[in-house]
């Protein structure tokens, strides 16, 4: 264990307390089963990983269309700069969350509940980026 409080992440915490220290690949399996779209990203903000129920909660139909984007290119235009000023504080250190509309691939639109965590390696550095979206329902259209 790195030490890191969790507790920001409610009912998921149990999970990520357990598999803190995993490999990215076992990280993304073992949260997919909490059923929100979590995304494993660089200190960029590209996207490394996304859990299954992530790529279906954002109607992405295969995993190699949204790996090694900037995060927010997937957001519209107007929650970019949120998502940036996100994995900036997160890469320092600081878990940030932020509620905001984005429309999945399919142009539904969602609202989401956003958590940006930093994951430390094993000596304590920032290594990447946990981010766990959790879907309030749709999103009224602007």
């Amino acid at each position: 264990m790195t030490g890191i409080n969790y507790s920001h992440l409610g009912d998921d915490r149990k999970l990520v307390e357990e598999m803190d220290g995993c490999t990215p690949v076992v990280t993304l399996g073992y949260l997919g089963r909490a059923g929100h779209c979590v995304k494993l990203v660089d200190l960029d903000g590209r996207i490394g990983g996304v859990s299954e129920n992530g790529l279906c909660a954002m109607e992405v139909a295969r995993k190699e269309a949204v790996i090694g984007l900037e995060w927010w290119v997937l957001w519209p235009e107007n929650m970019r700069h949120v998502l940036r000023n996100a994995v900036t504080r997160s890469r320092l250190g600081e878990v940030v969350r932020f509620v905001g509309n984005c429309p999945t691939m399919n142009k539904w639109p969602k609202l989401w509940d956003v958590t940006v965590s930093p994951m430390r390696d094993r000596h304590g550095r920032i290594v990447r980026l946990l981010v766990v979206s959790r879907e309030m329902g749709n999103a009224k259209a602007s």
